[in-house]
């Protein structure tokens, strides 16, 4: 016999050990079992083909599985190579748990500059003073998020509106600084302690930051000194309403936007140069009453006793749904004009149709 052969028959005997000891637990397991579990015997003949499969496939041994457990033990006749005794991880060795947990090809960097620390060593570290004028130029972009009501017998409208502003303050440049981030979100805290043009709209009757569940304004800075804010603002303004044409009518309202405190020599206001519309709808603005067909913007300059302001205005065009209106009162009105009119063509006998005609036009 060659090796092989002989490294066969041993693989044989053992199995066939090995089976015997498996069918005489697994009898003991029926038996212990016997009550509640009932073994099919073609399944522990099909188990024990299935491992005698295994086995002849395998010149090298054969796999068992174990049902207590739910392990397959693989048996081998082959000599197995001997393994020397690693020696215990070096304190160097990186955990295998800490590699899965952090990327390889993840850039750390270090020695960079938090958000809170480059905010104190701008406002603290270098002498910045909010009163002090940068003489800039402020980019002003209005969304219109939307507009809740426009009353014909107050003269006004109602509308939700972010109001975005964004100029350079090279005061607040912190690309030296190394920063954790590229560009800063702040709280808006941080905006009080910072230079702003104090813009408001100089028309409105009620302007106010909304407040749900805190103060809706958004601060951002760029490595370059650029400050973006957004502020999302209830505003409601006047709109002279001209009712000649009612129900087919067209209301134009107007919102004015300047610098409060600044005329265009220290503050200079601009529509942002970068968009085409810079005042847009964020969706579709529904109304009850009125469709919105039309927005404009344009820069005024405007004389004052202090100097040019630069006003932004903003212009929006509203078309009234007249359908209802004719559907309500003017078809319903012609209709009971043109049945009034029904009586003069019966007979002058017809006396009863004539009275109930017209009391019944009387009375509706």
């Amino acid at each position: 016999m060659n090796e092989d052969t002989l490294l066969l028959t041993a693989s044989l005997i053992t199995f066939s050990t090995n089976l015997l000891y498996r069918a005489s637990k697994m009898r003991m397991y029926q038996q212990k079992c016997s009550k509640s579990l009932k073994t099919n015997q073609s399944v522990l003949y099909l188990h024990l083909f299935y491992l005698t499969f295994l086995t002849l496939a395998q010149a090298d041994g054969f796999r068992e599985f174990d049902e207590d457990y739910g392990i397959v033990h693989v048996y081998s006749a082959a000599p197995q190579p001997e393994v020397a005794d690693s020696p215990p991880p070096s304190p160097s060795t990186p955990d295998l748990e800490k590699q899965h947990q952090q990327p390889r090809n993840r850039k750390v960097t270090k020695n960079c500059s938090t958000d809170t620390a480059i905010i104190d060593k701008l406002l603290n570290g270098t002498g910045y003073n909010k009163y002090r004028i940068p003489g800039v130029d402020v980019a002003v972009e209005f969304w219109l998020q939307a507009i809740t009501s426009i009353s014909e017998i107050t003269n006004d409208f109602e509308m939700d509106i972010y109001i975005n502003e964004m100029w350079l303050d090279p005061s607040l440049n912190f690309e030296h600084l190394s920063p954790c981030k590229q560009n800063l979100s702040l709280s808006h805290q941080v905006l009080e302690r910072l230079w702003t043009p104090n813009s408001c709209f100089i028309n409105s009757k009620i302007a106010q930051i909304h407040n749900s569940p805190f103060r809706n304004i958004f601060l951002m800075l760029y490595p370059n000194g650029t400050i973006w804010v957004n502020y999302r603002v209830r505003v409601k303004g006047p709109c002279a309403m001209d009712l000649s044409n009612f129900p087919m009518d067209t209301q134009t309202c107007h919102l004015i936007y300047e610098s409060f405190n600044y005329n265009n020599q220290e503050v200079r206001m601009r529509w942002n140069p970068l968009t085409e519309n810079p005042v847009y709808a964020i969706g579709t603005i529904l109304l009850p009453d009125f469709d919105l067909v039309k927005i404009s913007s344009s820069l005024v300059v405007e004389p004052y006793p202090a100097g040019m302001w630069d006003e932004l205005h903003v212009k929006m065009s509203f078309e009234r749904r007249y359908v209802w209106y004719f559907m309500q009162a003017y078809v319903p009105t012609y209709l009971t004009i043109f049945i009034s009119w029904v009586s003069f063509s019966l007979g002058p006998k017809a006396i009863p149709a004539r009275t109930m005609l017209g009391s019944t036009l009387y009375w509706r």
